[in-house]
């Protein structure tokens, strides 16, 4: 396949509610609605994404080319995101502070607990992500059937686990399975979900849909992925990201081609990881008490965000090429 309009689309829309989703002071609700189906959505384009021959290519070969360039941008941007860490917490127990932040970085978790000590909270996607395709690279050399009682058995473990938080997002990581086997098994079935997902009748029932989000995300209540909180119901979570995940896929299916969201599609893993330090710049602007005025100017900033992280990335994507990502 060459490039896909959609799925450039799916993660334009994606990092920009990822980015807003960051911003201190927004309004509860609309932030409940972004956690339900935002990073699900990721996992469902990754799943897509992922070459058909999966199950025919060797271990050495998938560590390659899947799971190696991901350790190297996650251990790069974490480097950098302790030293700024460190720099901004110089005292007498530096070298507790240091211990401190690699730990949490190789323990790769970001929640409640061993949480990742520096700046750059939203790293902690890499760890989940990696943990999911390692998962992923098995589960899909299984027959159809077991393939996904495996994942659905995990997802189950998921939801139900409630001991200490487990290195590199071990215990969250079967949602991210689920959801990438379901963007595996859309591509292995592309001509039969993609004459549905863009047909006239499925995008006049987005309003219904994106309503019925709405109140099953007040059922369900806060999540949050990478804290392990799924709500009042793993399955109305479940049910939740799946409708905002087809809400964005309709959406996405009926915007244009631009090359505007090639290029964030492109430049996406750098942008990923530099958002949240102007996220944190702008929580201080002085916001007004005006709830929609508010999100207005929040959305605004990050789309501004969003333009800034990818004029930085195309000018360091090059450079990440070539002395990170070179094979």
């Amino acid at each position: 396949m060459g490039r896909i309009s959609w799925v450039d689309n799916v993660k334009t829309l994606a990092i920009f509610l990822v980015i807003l989703g960051h911003f201190r002071g927004l309004d509860p609700t609309v932030k409940s609605l972004i956690y339900s189906f935002h990073i699900p959505v990721f996992l469902f384009t990754t799943g897509f994404l992922l070459t058909s021959r999966i199950n025919a290519i060797s271990f050495s070969d998938f560590l390659k080319k899947y799971i190696l360039p991901y350790i190297a941008v996650y251990l790069l941007f974490s480097a950098a995101a302790i030293l700024l860490y460190i720099l901004n917490n110089i005292g007498d127990d530096m070298l507790s502070t240091v211990f401190k932040t690699i730990w949490g970085t190789l323990y790769g978790v970001h929640g409640s607990e061993k949480a990742l000590i520096h700046s750059n909270g939203p790293l902690w996607y890499f760890p989940f992500l990696l943990t999911t395709l390692v998962a992923m690279y098995f589960i899909v050399r299984l027959p159809t059937w077991l393939g996904w009682g495996v994942a659905l058995s995990y997802c189950t473990f998921s939801f139900l686990y409630s001991g200490v938080r487990l290195p590199w997002c071990l215990d969250i990581a079967g949602i991210g399975v689920l959801f990438c086997l379901i963007g595996y098994s859309f591509r292995t079935h592309y001509d039969v979900f993609k004459g549905v997902v863009e047909s006239r009748w499925l995008l006049c029932l987005l309003p219904f849909l994106a309503i019925l989000l709405m109140f099953l995300v007040g059922v369900n209540g806060t999540t949050n992925l990478n804290k392990a909180m799924f709500g009042a119901s793993g399955f109305i979570y479940i049910i939740n990201a799946v409708i905002g995940g087809l809400c964005l896929l309709i959406v996405a299916f009926n915007l244009p081609v631009t090359k505007f969201s090639q290029k964030i599609s492109v430049n996406m893993m750098t942008i990923f990881c530099c958002h949240i330090y102007l996220v944190k710049a702008l929580r201080t602007f002085p916001y007004p008490d005006d709830g929609v005025i508010k999100l207005f100017l929040m959305s605004y900033f990050a789309v501004f965000i969003l333009m800034i992280c990818l004029l930085f990335s195309v000018k360091f994507d090059p450079l990440l090429k070539r002395y990170v990502l070179r094979r």
